[in-house]
């Protein structure tokens, strides 16, 4: 598209002299096992123009720093059951990506590991326990990771080192601040989208599901792994910046949108819309950038 043209020459990502890593590249980076010393401007830039898929298990963990977790820990905690916590999280198994080939046997590994790795985890953090949404990035993180104890320690990760537990917390003090910070930034940016959802008298927060979710039941899953890629290295950073820009790439079309239609465009639509019509790299640049460059893709009503 002629858009994505402007945006991605005109956005220079990082400088040219700097190599994204090949496989092989990536592979000897897993043997090392270091990542603090390793460029982070290169590490950036490999993330934003895509991993090798055969790698991505294995590089999730080595982001997450989840490598070297004691090894007996979740094999005691996935064999708990918990009389408060099983029931909801077996209620949420068939609506965890339903259409994944890895999750439509409600008896399958795909489930059974869900359910292991939650059940795992409501055990080793009691104050959170279980909550609706933790299901979506499990099973992103299983389909590549494959091996249960490897998933539930990647999780752990998020929790504890990306605050994630704050999203889930009572009064969700972390996503409270997300949500005010992205309302801020969309103020300060697209302030004739902002003024158009107050007038529609659409909430702000109905993008939280992007947010706790970490965009996992809101793009199709080869996107959302994408986004993962990102968010283990640069955190929620990631999804302030795909929200805007997605806003920023359709707000023609959402300024023509009334209430109806605007929640269900952010809900069901507007993720794989801008996912597949536009790259990475371009949804990840600097949205204040382009706020008054791009023109609309759709004639006026």
């Amino acid at each position: 598209m002629a858009t994505e043209s402007l945006l991605s020459d005109e956005y220079v990502i990082i400088e040219s002299i700097i190599n994204e890593f090949t496989k092989e590249d990536w592979i000897s980076l897993l043997e090392k096992n270091d990542l603090h010393h390793t460029c982070p401007k290169r590490i950036h830039k490999s993330l934003l123009f895509g991993i090798p898929d055969s790698l991505r298990g294995q590089i999730w963990p080595f982001l997450a720093r989840a490598t070297h977790m004691d090894s007996s820990t979740y094999k005691t905690l996935s064999q708990r059951k918990d009389t408060i916590f099983e029931p909801l999280i077996q209620k949420d198994l068939a609506r965890t990506f339903p259409d994944h080939e890895m999750y439509k046997d409600t008896k399958g590994i795909g489930q059974s590991g869900i359910l292991r790795i939650l059940r795992a985890y409501a055990q080793f953090d009691n104050e959170i326990g279980y909550c609706q949404g933790m299901a979506f990035i499990v099973g992103l993180l299983l389909i590549h990771i494959k091996s249960e104890e490897l998933t539930f320690w990647t999780f752990v990760s998020i929790m504890w080192d990306k605050n994630w537990r704050e999203v889930f917390k009572t009064g969700t003090p972390k996503l409270v601040g997300m949500l005010d910070s992205f309302s801020n930034k969309l103020q300060s940016l697209l302030p004739e989208v902002h003024c158009h959802l107050q007038t529609e008298n659409l909430e702000i927060t109905c993008f939280s599901p992007f947010f706790i979710t970490i965009f996992g039941c809101k793009a199709p899953i080869q996107n959302a792994m994408r986004v993962i890629d990102m968010f283990l290295y640069e955190g929620e950073q990631v999804l302030y910046s795909l929200l805007l820009n997605m806003l920023t790439l359709k707000r023609g079309k959402i300024l023509r949108m009334n209430f109806e239609e605007l929640f269900r465009y952010f809900n069901n639509e507007m993720a794989k819309e801008c996912l597949d019509e536009y790259n990475l790299a371009t949804l990840l640049s600097p949205v204040t950038k382009y706020v008054e460059s791009v023109d609309d893709d759709y004639d006026m009503l």
